[in-house]
């Protein structure tokens, strides 16, 4: 009888073990994915005409304080007519000291995944593009495209529905550089 008890002890033991680690896996899984879907939009400008650079940090939150802009439009990535709020480009320039009716420069935007694309002032003005923080009213997670995605209106042109401003239309945003 006792080694009926030892296989049994045992038993429990290493279904206790299994437990702990699924747990510790599943843990570390869901805080990974929360870090990521909260992750900072950085924003480096420069170089300046002193040589040097300035960097801004923005988290999601930061970021919604800003939005006062909305977009009902389709996408070609998304299945309908979504609600996107954000705030503009040129409105961002202006906000970090960067005349917008002014500037000559470009802006790269990259994504999480190395993504990027170059903007010019040809792309940037004061009705487009959206750096856009919300979808129908609720932060974008990484799974859809969030937390920042730079959108046209796509509807409301023939213009935003083209190759290059599909390229320019960069999601998962984790860093902006604007050479003035």
């Amino acid at each position: 009888m006792q080694w009926r008890r030892d296989f049994y002890d045992a038993g429990l033991h290493g279904l206790r073990w299994v437990l702990w680690v699924l747990t510790a896996v599943f843990v570390g899984m869901s805080m990974q994915a929360s870090r990521a879907d909260t992750h900072d939009l950085t924003i480096v400008i420069g170089p300046l005409p002193d040589g040097s650079m300035q960097t801004h940090v923005y988290s999601v939150q930061s970021l919604t304080e800003l939005a006062k802009t909305e977009y009902t439009t389709s996408t070609v990535w998304t299945e309908s007519l979504d609600r996107f709020s954000g705030v503009l480009l040129w409105d961002m320039l202006a906000h970090l000291g960067v005349d917008p009716e002014g500037w000559s420069g470009e802006i790269t935007l990259e994504a999480i995944d190395g993504y990027s694309a170059t903007l010019g002032p040809a792309h940037v003005d004061e009705t487009a593009p959206l750096l856009a923080i919300l979808r129908n009213g609720r932060p974008m997670p990484l799974r859809e495209r969030g937390p920042v995605w730079l959108i046209f209106p796509y509807d409301a042109e023939p213009a935003f529905r083209n190759e290059t401003i599909y390229a320019l239309s960069v999601w998962q945003i984790a860093q902006m550089s604007i050479t003035p």
